[in-house]
């Protein structure tokens, strides 16, 4: 559909505007277990407004799958190819940070990688034709770890500060590179 025009799910309305989607939930207790999957042909790109406010922009061929409603201890998305992330905070009425994490699927060639937000700004290159996973922080901290489970003991997780970088290599290996190249990072 157009700019401005809405589309309709169960419980939330969808508005568009250009290439950014956003969501307006109407029945909150209804929409607790629904999910949606933003999955982007090649040569296209998707700016989506998260429903904690959290902005996604997803790349071609890639996706991400989240909550019509981020509800629980934790908010979480899963992702595949490339996507940039700018995070909101989000506390508990008694002050506690509710933590936001990423789960990036694995690929034919290597296991799947779940990155816990500490920060707000930061990109996840996951295409399965690179020869690495690379999770590029331009501000805040993140907490980066493999998931599979024989390389996830021999690898421990690690904090990447801004302008740090963590490949997970095809033999699920974890390393930090520190100042890569930022530029194009986010273009």
């Amino acid at each position: 559909k157009g700019d401005g025009q809405e589309a309709k799910q169960q419980n939330a309305t969808i508005y568009k505007d250009g290439n950014w989607m956003s969501y307006s939930i109407f029945d909150e207790v209804k929409a607790v277990n629904e999910h949606n999957t933003i999955i982007t042909p090649k040569g296209k790109n998707w700016r989506i407004i998260l429903p904690d406010g959290s902005k996604a922009w997803v790349n071609a061929v890639s996706s991400i799958t989240y909550p019509t409603v981020f509800t629980g201890a934790a908010r979480k998305v899963v992702v595949s190819g490339e996507v940039y992330l700018e995070v909101v905070h989000q506390h508990t009425t008694d002050g506690k940070n509710i933590p936001f994490i990423v789960d990036v699927l694995p690929t034919a060639h290597r296991g799947g990688e779940e990155i816990e937000v500490l920060g707000t700004r930061f990109n996840v290159n996951a295409y399965e034709d690179e020869p690495v996973m690379a999770t590029t922080l331009l501000e805040g901290k993140v907490k980066v770890s493999a998931t599979d489970k024989e390389y996830a003991g021999k690898y421990p997780a690690m904090i990447l500060k801004p302008g740090e970088r963590a490949h997970l290599n095809k033999k699920g290996e974890l390393e930090k590179i520190k100042g890569p190249d930022l530029k194009g990072t986010v273009a």
